[in-house]
């Protein structure tokens, strides 16, 4: 009858986690595939605009300024059930940046993204934690699929804008906000549809109201190594994101090989992110973060003297090595942090995200004023002082695998 009951509950947990991952890859790849259309459609705003590149900078920053809420968002989410509310950020993400190309004032555009921004980090703040409560097993290849069905949008958006941008015109984006309506509309299904499990199996000690002294300490201590190493490597992945296919513009290059270069990067993130969730599993965090530090600083160098095919191939490779570290690092937070998965969850992502938008502003004033390698160099050796702070991330990996 044990076994029965058992054999039954794992059931309901394997359909609860099957529902959950489609919600969230399905969900993770809409926001996501909307972000990604900033990027690629930036180089024909600083033209269309007459921007200066801490303009630009500043544009980013609207859209990464409300990750900063992402700590407080996730608190809410430990306590009370707003998850329900994520189905809507498709279709919100999507009216905010398919009007990237039609909105002719900068204070205006700079509105709509930090709308589009804080419909997009909503649902960062909560999804991790919301599919990690249905199943704590394996937690470095959970969060190597939902990053991975983000990676897989920053593969193909770039390809879908560029191709209405140079096909059509930017006055032709707002028609792709209806795939973000649909979107929505496909995740109310799914979300409908979801056992009752997918959201009970979450213990109770997560609903508690106020951290306790020691849980306060205790996260403290692990985000001070994480603060350190995301300050060091903060200007380089501003720089990979925002001014690398502007740069490949400024070389002389088509806007199409600017928007193969961000779907390269992405496209080899979705083998970056698989590859990190896996060693995380197999050899703990902090020789994923060795690895990822020094094979990303190396391949951003090298993309800097490089054309054409080559060049591609480089940027293809950093791509691999930059996204490694995320869900590793996701990974030990959620591990570490049972009954505080959404606060944690979204105090990294906010920091993660929020820093490099700041970076950017100050990428872009260091690009208005010096040659673009120039500070393609000292971002990239910046990257590498990250590696001092690794030994103290707080890895209970060892402690594993004594058990």
């Amino acid at each position: 009858m044990k076994k029965e009951t058992e054999t039954n509950a794992r059931r309901g947990t394997t359909a609860a986690l099957l529902k959950d991952t489609i919600f969230h890859t399905s969900a993770h790849f809409s926001n996501d595939f909307f972000l990604s259309f900033f990027a690629p459609t930036l180089p024909v705003l600083i033209t269309q605009m007459g921007l200066l590149k801490v303009q630009a900078g500043i544009l980013n920053l609207g859209l990464e300024l409300t990750a900063l809420a992402m700590p407080l968002i996730g608190r809410v989410a430990d306590k009370k059930d707003i998850r329900k509310y994520m189905v809507f950020t498709p279709a919100v993400t999507a009216l905010c940046m398919s009007m990237l190309g039609v909105i002719p004032n900068f204070y205006l555009l700079f509105l709509v993204l930090v709308l589009g921004g804080f419909s997009i980090y909503f649902y960062h703040a909560i999804g991790p934690a919301d599919i990690a409560a249905v199943n704590e097993a394996a937690l470095g290849r959970l969060m190597a699929i939902w990053n991975i069905a983000g990676q897989v949008a920053f593969m193909i958006g770039p390809l879908v804008v560029t191709a209405v941008l140079t096909r059509y015109s930017t006055r032709q984006m707002p028609w792709l906000a209806l795939l973000g309506v649909i979107a929505t509309l496909a995740l109310m299904v799914i979300r409908k549809n979801q056992p009752e499990a997918s959201h009970r199996e979450v213990s109770t000690t997560e609903q508690h109201v106020a951290l306790n002294t020691n849980s306060k300490k205790r996260i403290v201590m692990q985000f001070m190594p994480i603060a350190a190493i995301t300050l060091a490597i903060a200007l380089s992945h501003s720089c990979a994101f925002a001014y690398l296919p502007v740069y490949i513009v400024e070389q002389g290059a088509s806007l199409w090989m600017s928007g193969l270069a961000i779907s390269f990067y992405f496209g080899a993130g979705v083998v970056g992110n698989y590859i990190g969730g896996l060693l995380h599993d197999r050899i703990g965090v902090k020789w994923v973060a060795v690895i990822s530090l020094a094979g990303f600083a190396v391949f951003f160098t090298s993309t800097i003297y490089t054309t054409g095919a080559l060049q591609l191939a480089l940027i293809a490779l950093m791509g691999v090595f930059s996204f490694m570290l995320m869900p590793a690092m996701m990974a030990m937070l959620q591990e570490n942090n049972p009954e505080d998965r959404s606060l944690t969850n979204g105090m990294f992502l906010g920091l993660n995200y929020g820093v490099i938008a700041l970076a950017g502003v100050a990428a872009g004033y260091m690009l208005d004023r010096m040659p673009t390698p120039t500070v393609f160099l000292i971002s990239a050796a910046l990257s590498l002082s990250a590696l001092a702070f690794v030994p103290w991330l707080k890895d209970d990996f060892n402690k594993k695998l004594n058990h």
